[in-house]
């Protein structure tokens, strides 16, 4: 046995739709409905779902969103209430600054040809990291020393790992 159900979105982002509808009595295996216009679901589209089916869920079918929500179903005839789906937020991606930094095994560094490196406030700091590039993935690694061309002071730089340990106290 079946029944219809009205699903009734009350929103719906500016990249979102067509949207396909299913349904959690066949544990949304199957659409009940597809191709389903985002004008069509804010008027309210009428749908018919399994007999034991509690939860309808609409779902964006396009390259740019393919997010869901799913929507209680409170009875035969009803319209379903929405159940927030939340949906993870992207990190925005983190970018170093770059600058001219000379590097070394030996502390007398001032003077050698510069290389573009990039740290997360653009210069050398205690503690800071030191990368080759700019998604802050690629650390500054080999050299015992660093020197930033615009603060003139040399520091200590871990050759392993790219982490900036303190100052020399010289100064270029």
């Amino acid at each position: 046995m079946s029944f219809q159900v009205t699903v009734t979105l009350t929103v719906a982002g500016g990249n979102t739709g067509p949207f396909n509808i299913y349904q959690d009595y066949d544990s949304y295996a199957n659409p009940v409905a597809t191709n389903v216009a985002k004008s069509d679901l804010l008027a309210g589209y009428i749908v018919t779902v399994g007999d034991g089916a509690t939860i309808v869920r609409v779902q964006s079918e396009n390259s740019t969103c393919s997010n869901y929500v799913n929507l209680n179903i409170n009875g035969p005839g009803t319209t379903p209430t929405p159940t927030p789906t939340l949906t993870p937020t992207p990190t925005p991606a983190t970018f170093g600054i770059g600058f001219n930094l000379q590097a070394g095994t030996e502390p007398s560094i001032c003077g050698a040809p510069p290389l573009i490196a990039y740290s997360l406030n653009g210069t050398v700091t205690y503690n800071e990291y030191i990368y080759y590039d700019s998604t802050l993935n690629n650390p500054v690694t080999g050299y015992k020393y660093v020197a930033d061309e615009a603060q003139g002071e040399v520091f200590h730089l871990n050759p392993l790992t790219g982490q900036v340990e303190g100052t020399t106290g010289i100064s270029c």
